[in-house]
């Protein structure tokens, strides 16, 4: 099947990007692809998923032809990609056999699986951001700055706005860096990440840098109709600034809300994400116990720790567009963090947290059905 006008998508982008690739794919020259890619004010802000897709499209047209199956294959390789990384990371908090069943657990049960054959440039930017984070388990050292500084800018022209907010990987890797070696001045760094982090928080980094192609209130809309239209999270994204970040930041974490949303419009193909969004609910259910045992709260580690402060900055800041794509390049964060905890609780703190899991859900629900009416 070649026209993903066709197929299924479940990303509106999806179709452009295809359509695009299939034009540069259609020019003379390597050259005029890679010209076009860098150039052409519709990829302004997709530069580098222009560029990949396009050649892909061109050397695919001199074999057997362009087709969306091929492009698909971009993302699938992406999303393969992670995994490794995902594991090597687990391995410095759990044995291989855990870290196996970690690195499992996100390819089957998280949202990477559904969008691993989903047309999007979030994916390409979460191999980026797993990066980023694989070299703060790297030896400590300066010569890393440039490697942070170019995946930035990589990212960067897949989305502006992600590329900036990845700086704060940089700015964080600096601050450990300067405590392990107890320098004074590690303070200092504390101010530039205060101010890309409010720069994300306020869903202000495309203005400033006057990229984007959309506005926030256009994205308020779009995320009210991610939101299930008339649901609990519409109804969220009402609520005044500040407290609507905090509430639609977490809710975001939880969608599709309920997960059986969209199961009768899109079928079989929706399932994946409807068990991420129950098994990511999960996820987050056993942070709560960090609250609760200084023994778990002890698993977490400098490193993890800082990780995951980035990781909550991230969701904030995408919280005006409440779509899980959007923020799951943080997702391995989460989820080695969850299992820290998971794995390091009794029997029964389990057993108390599965019942707890049950009653917040059951809960969001009652709520979802009262908004509903």
């Amino acid at each position: 099947m070649s026209s993903p006008l066709v197929d299924y998508f479940y990303a509106k982008d999806s179709v452009h990007f295809y359509n695009y690739a299939s034009m540069l794919g259609e020019l003379p020259t390597m050259w005029n692809v890679i010209l076009t890619s860098f150039t052409d004010f519709v990829c302004a802000d997709w530069k580098a998923f222009a560029l990949i897709s396009g050649m892909i499209a061109f050397v695919t047209n001199h074999i057997d032809g362009n087709s969306i199956i091929v492009q698909k294959l971009i993302i699938v390789f992406f999303s393969s990609m992670i995994l490794p990384y995902v594991f090597i990371i687990a391995t410095h908090y759990f044995d291989k056999r855990k870290a196996l069943f970690v690195t499992l657990l996100y390819g089957f049960l998280s949202y990477s699986l559904f969008y691993s054959a989903v047309l999007v440039r979030d994916v390409p930017i979460g191999f980026c951001f797993i990066l980023l984070i694989y070299l703060f388990y790297t030896k400590q050292s300066l010569s890393k700055v440039p490697l942070f500084l170019a995946l930035s800018v990589i990212v960067f022209l897949f989305r502006p706005e992600h590329g900036i907010f990845s700086l704060i990987f940089l700015f964080a890797y600096l601050y450990l860096y300067l405590e392990e070696n107890d320098s004074k001045y590690k303070f200092v760094l504390v101010l530039p990440i205060f101010l890309l982090a409010i720069l994300a928080i306020s869903n202000q980094i495309g203005n400033f840098f006057n990229m984007l192609n959309t506005t926030s209130d256009v994205y308020l809309g779009y995320s009210k109709d991610v939101a299930s239209g008339d649901s609990l999270g519409a109804s969220l994204l009402k609520l005044p600034w500040g407290i609507r970040h905090i509430a639609a930041g977490l809710f975001s974490q939880t969608l599709p809300f309920p997960f059986y949303v969209g199961l009768d419009k899109e079928g079989l193909g929706f399932i994946p994400l409807s068990i991420a969004a129950l098994f990511w609910f999960f996820i987050w259910a056993q942070l709560l116990l960090l609250l609760y045992s200084a023994k778990l709260r002890a698993l977490i580690d400098r490193r993890l720790f800082v990780l995951f402060i980035i990781a909550l900055i991230l969701i904030l800041g995408a919280s005006v567009n409440a779509d899980t794509r959007r923020i799951m390049a943080i997702n391995p964060i989460i989820l080695i963090a969850s299992m820290n905890v998971y794995l390091g609780a009794t029997k029964t703190m389990r057993l108390n947290l599965a019942l707890l899991t049950l009653f917040l859900y059951l809960s969001l629900l009652g709520m979802y059905f009262v908004i509903k009416g």
